[in-house]
């Protein structure tokens, strides 16, 4: 725990002492029974810790800000690396969206409150976001947490919120060098890597249409930035409410006027 302490920034440690904060760009799941040997025994005089986990999903790993890009902004998920760790190598069993999210899909298509569909009623980055937020405030005092937000974003298609539309439209962008359909690129590798050029996911036929990379990435990049926000409001909320559990009394007047939901919310419903 001292090594961690050095590392972390004095917010990040107080925060640390009682709640887990994560953001995860892809999550590897498995359900299972729970097997009496896991089971820990609880520490006498422990505080129990509270867990805010946020999920981006189809997030390269090279679409932030801290890791040098030249112009997408990322301050909010910046400022979790810079004051807490970031894991520059990780590995999942399965890369793709609903086997990563299989312990807390509901199998129901939409908006899924408590298992329940409910009408969406705005960008789905932010909504999440409000839902997330609400049952944080309505949180009992005293008592730990576990919050799972895990967005849509940044998952096709990239429909930027209203507000960052257009915002690098005239930024430079040049294809990666691996994109190059040059005997240098491809001399050592597999004839199957090639002819994926041409495939659904391919680089010559995107999605079996005309479709421009430039516009595309660029349009990725836009719809990233709601998700900075919503860990920005998140992490916002929790610097207001201090490190221990949140107390609902603490932020009435940001309250929204709906009512509190519930502490899993999941779309798998479009953008707008």
């Amino acid at each position: 725990m001292k090594t961690l302490r050095k590392k972390l920034d004095p917010w990040m440690w107080r925060l640390a002492k009682g709640m887990v904060l994560g953001v995860v760009g892809m999550c590897g799941c498995g359900a299972g029974a729970v097997s009496a040997e896991l089971e820990l025994p609880r520490l006498s005089g422990a505080t129990p810790r509270n867990v805010v986990f946020i999920l981006a999903d189809d997030h390269r790993y090279d679409a932030l800000g801290f890791l040098g890009h030249p112009w997408l902004e990322t301050p909010h998920l910046d400022a979790l690396a810079r004051g807490g760790v970031h894991c520059r190598n990780a590995f999942v069993t399965t890369a793709l969206c609903s086997p990563s999210r299989a312990s807390t899909l509901t199998g129901k298509n939409g908006l899924n409150v408590n298992g329940k569909r409910v009408p969406q009623k705005g960008y789905i980055t932010d909504e999440l976001t409000d839902y997330a937020l609400a049952w944080l405030r309505a949180r009992p005092a005293g008592q730990p947490f576990f919050l799972y937000l895990s967005h849509k974003a940044v998952h096709a298609e990239f429909v930027p919120a209203e507000r960052h539309r257009g915002r690098y439209r005239d930024r430079p962008w040049r294809a990666p060098a691996n994109q190059a359909d040059t005997a240098a690129n491809y001399g050592d590798k597999p004839m199957w890597l090639k002819n994926q050029r041409n495939s659904w996911h391919g680089v010559d036929f995107p999605y079996h249409s005309d479709l421009n990379i430039e516009h595309y990435y660029k349009a990725y990049c836009e719809t990233l930035l709601a998700l900075d926000d919503s860990v920005g409001r998140v992490v916002g909320f929790l610097r207001s409410a201090g490190p221990g559990p949140t107390r609902a009394g603490r932020s009435r007047r940001a309250r929204r006027s709906h009512s509190a939901p519930g502490s899993l919310a999941e779309s798998r419903s479009g953008w707008r």
